[in-house]
């Protein structure tokens, strides 16, 4: 009512049945894209280099404290930080992470070479891990190899 753009539409619903169910792209994310674009000609994301499972709750999309578990390191930067398959991140530069939601807004304020203070547990010690951010998506999801990622 104010006039102010709140998101971008992207998708609209229509079928039998089905009234006014449209998606949006939330104002502030066309923000940083944009920003990216005028800066560097293209998105240039920061990411950990690893592929990360949310717990039952997070992936159906309830309300969960439930910290994600590495289930692959892509990145030679996540190994040389010690990261291993299993280890359990709790927070990122002392904000609680438990979805990939959480991680994408996060990285809107860094840029990859960044460095990050990951506190997980690993072979049941909690540790606190820095890394070294590399380029691409956040978390990777699904069957990218290490060399896209180096």
């Amino acid at each position: 009512m104010k006039g102010e753009v709140l998101g971008v539409n992207s998708l609209k619903y229509s079928a039998i049945g089905v009234e006014n169910m449209g998606f949006a792209i939330p104002s502030e994310t066309v923000q940083y894209i944009m920003n990216q674009l005028f800066k560097y000609g293209e998105v240039k994301r920061p990411s950990l280099g690893l592929e990360l499972e949310g717990s039952w709750s997070s992936l159906v999309g309830l309300p969960t404290e439930d910290p994600l578990t590495v289930t692959k390191v892509i990145s030679s930067g996540a190994r040389k930080a010690g990261i291993l398959e299993g280890d359990v991140l709790y927070s990122i530069d002392g904000h609680r992470v438990t979805s990939n939601v959480d991680i994408n807004e996060l990285f809107k304020g860094y840029a990859p070479g960044g460095v990050v203070r990951l506190v997980m547990q690993s072979e049941g010690d909690i540790v606190v891990r820095k890394l070294v951010l590399g380029e691409g998506d956040p978390v990777v999801r699904g069957e990218e190899t290490e060399a896209e990622e180096d």
